[in-house]
């Protein structure tokens, strides 16, 4: 069995904490109204009971006038459930169809990026093994002239 939003009325499986459309949370506590106090007041006066309803001819479930039985069954809106603040937003389906270049163009950016770096790297490796290098020969030429 599915519980129904109270907030939204989408259904969702009887299992849920919240409702799956809005989030509304299905155990959230409705505040009770207080009761006022009754102040006696005088009666007013009494007004005439209103007119009874026109009769309807009553028609059972299985009698169909002759003006419905060629009319099929009339669909159900599936926008009619949401309601209408959720109708303004995004549906999922506006993002703007993008040329197929561009797709091309982002791989080709993505790869220079990638190389230039990997550029960057092997320069900055070279020199620090390059000062190395030169730090080491230093070392072994001062040690070696004492």
């Amino acid at each position: 069995m599915d519980i129904k939003c109270p907030a939204c009325g989408f259904t969702s499986p009887e299992s849920a904490q919240w409702c799956d459309f809005c989030k509304e949370p299905f155990n959230k506590k409705r505040a009770v109204p207080a009761v006022k106090e009754s102040t006696p007041q005088t009666p007013a006066a009494p007004t005439p009971p209103a007119a009874p309803p026109a009769a309807q001819p009553a028609v059972s479930p299985t009698e169909t006038s002759p003006a419905t039985k060629n009319k099929a069954p009339a669909k159900k809106d599936p926008w009619a459930e949401i309601p209408p603040e959720f109708l303004l937003l995004d549906k999922g389906g506006d993002m703007p169809k993008l040329p197929p270049w561009f797709r091309y163009a982002s791989w080709g950016v993505l790869a220079a990026v990638t190389i230039g770096i990997m550029i960057l790297m092997g320069m900055y490796s070279a020199k620090r093994t390059a000062l190395e290098d030169d730090a080491s020969a230093q070392r072994r030429f001062s040690s070696s002239s004492n």
